[in-house]
């Protein structure tokens, strides 16, 4: 009785080795006729996927709707103020906004420049998000950092939350 009608098991048979190609209609079957002659079987796949053709389906978060480390400048300065919020950068914008309108300047940073110095910062053109924080416990580590790195003069009150970490003192 031969070993094939006893089990079920496929004998050794020489396993086929496979090329993956990327399909090029000038090229390809050329190719394929080489590696044929080497016992190489092919494969072609194609770097046009109907993925990268239809783009995202997902609508676009305007960034001012984002939550992160946020970027505030003067209209009439060169200074700038950097904050972190989990919420919304508009949110957190009104907030400096009310704080400068109800007259509560030790709330805001912001709201103590515009009031010592008289100046304008509307949301227009002044607030922009400079990294969108997506692990809440990297927040006060994002903020220090971006405050270390800002070359224009801070209407900050400290230097971050993180402020004396020696790590900040490479940047």
């Amino acid at each position: 009785m031969s070993v094939q009608k006893c089990t079920t098991l496929e004998s050794e048979k020489e396993k086929s080795k496979w090329a993956k190609l990327l399909f090029y209609p000038p090229i390809s079957n050329s190719i394929r006729k080489v590696f044929a002659r080497h016992n190489l079987k092919t494969a072609n796949y194609s770097s046009n996927k109907i993925k990268s053709l239809l783009g995202s389906t997902k609508d676009k978060i305007p960034e001012i709707q984002k939550s992160g480390i946020y970027k505030i400048t003067c209209d009439d300065c060169p200074f700038v103020y950097i904050g972190q919020t989990i919420r919304s950068i508009q949110e957190r914008y009104k907030e400096h906004d009310y704080h400068f309108r109800f007259c509560h300047s030790e709330k805001s940073s912001v709201a103590k420049h515009r009031h010592e110095t008289g100046h304008k910062i509307t949301q227009a053109d002044n607030l922009s998000l400079l990294h969108q924080v997506i692990d809440n416990r990297q927040i006060d580590a994002y903020e220090t950092l971006f405050i270390h790195k800002e070359k224009s003069p801070l209407m900050n009150a400290d230097f971050g939350p993180i402020q004396f970490s020696s790590l900040f003192k490479l940047v």
